[in-house]
């Protein structure tokens, strides 16, 4: 009997699916029996029957990835639409900036599992809102203070300086050593 058409085991990648049916696999775990059944099709001596098992297997697998993913996308852009920009609640924006910024990091540099990316992405999502309401309310602030009155009428031009007496020492290049 050929050793490739012995009976499944544990360690077939083939298999896994049933060791894990009654419990949700995550997004690694699919994809690391995917891998395992891509090593397995690479192996020159797998019979062909072997091989159309796997090669099925690894379609079911591939849907159930695009199937996450098209739930993570899903929940993030629900989120997004739902977000609503909190109020600046007295935490000061460099604070707010810091926080999105360790997330970013922590996004752009650590292997993470699909669903703590998911979660971290809307928590970026709710800081990033957070410091755009605290500049636009700065922003507005700011231009209250920069505008003219709003009645029409102009604030008069300020008093005109009085120019120095002639011989006097504001009216020198360099005013005195004492």
């Amino acid at each position: 009997m050929n050793e490739h058409s012995a009976a499944p085991t544990e360690a077939d990648p083939s298999t896994n699916a049933s060791t894990n049916a009654g419990r949700e696999q995550t997004f690694e775990t699919i994809e690391a029996q995917l891998e395992a059944i891509t090593e397995k099709l690479e192996e020159p001596t797998v019979p062909l029957e072997e091989r159309l098992r796997l090669h099925a297997r690894a379609v079911r697998l591939h849907a159930t990835l695009e199937g996450k993913l098209d739930a993570a996308e899903k929940a993030i852009q629900a989120a997004e639409k739902a977000a609503v920009p909190a109020e600046p609640d007295g935490e000061p924006y460099e604070a707010v900036r810091d926080r999105l910024a360790e997330i970013v990091n922590a996004l752009e540099n650590e292997e993470l599992p699909l669903d703590r990316v998911v979660a971290l992405h809307l928590q970026a999502g709710q800081l990033a809102a957070r410091c755009e309401t605290i500049l636009k309310t700065a922003r507005t602030q700011l231009d209250a203070v920069a505008e003219p009155p709003s009645d029409g009428s102009e604030e008069p031009d300020p008093a005109p300086v009085p120019r120095a007496d002639p011989g006097s020492a504001e009216e020198w290049d360099d005013p005195p050593p004492f």
